[in-house]
């Protein structure tokens, strides 16, 4: 995880301080624990077979009880990018997502350089929304964020 989380080319897109030491890796760890055992989230690690090295992540967090909605995150090295295993993580994700908890809406927010990313949401049924330009947190100057939502499929064919 620290290596994902340390890759300059994955926080690129990611207004995130580059975690420092496995000791931020387990305060991370047992932070994303309790957020899943209090039902505020749900996260995934993403690993290719046979091996169980981590090499990418992918989330739901951000609950909204009362729209019955989630923010969707994922990461992944980029040696594997390219390959189609984001797309088989976030499919998985989107039928557990409206499929087992019932989520009405997911939303996405993506820098809108991140052109991958946009793709990736795009193929999988999210429309933009909105953009808006944020001040970074970590690092120097502004982004623009792209917000992409995805509405569940059974309330689409209800309309």
């Amino acid at each position: 995880m620290l290596l994902l989380r340390t890759d300059a080319s994955v926080n690129a897109f990611i207004d995130r301080a580059p975690s420092r030491s496995e000791q931020e890796m387990l305060e991370l760890i047992q932070k994303l624990n309790r957020g899943i055992e209090n039902n505020e989230s749900a996260y995934w690690i993403i690993s290719q077979p046979p091996s169980e090295d981590l090499i990418g992540t992918i989330c739901l967090w951000q609950y909204e009880p009362e729209s019955c909605s989630a923010e969707i995150g994922f990461e992944l090295l980029p040696g594997f990018q390219g390959k189609g295993i984001m797309q088989e993580a976030l499919q998985g994700v989107l039928e557990f997502a409206f499929g087992v908890i019932g989520l009405k809406k997911i939303e996405a927010y993506t820098d809108r350089r991140n052109e991958a990313s946009l793709r990736l949401l795009r193929r999988n049924g999210f429309i933009l929304v909105r953009a808006f330009e944020e001040q970074r947190t970590y690092g120097k100057g502004t982004y623009t964020m792209s917000v992409l939502e995805r509405i569940n499929p059974v309330l689409e064919a209800e309309k």
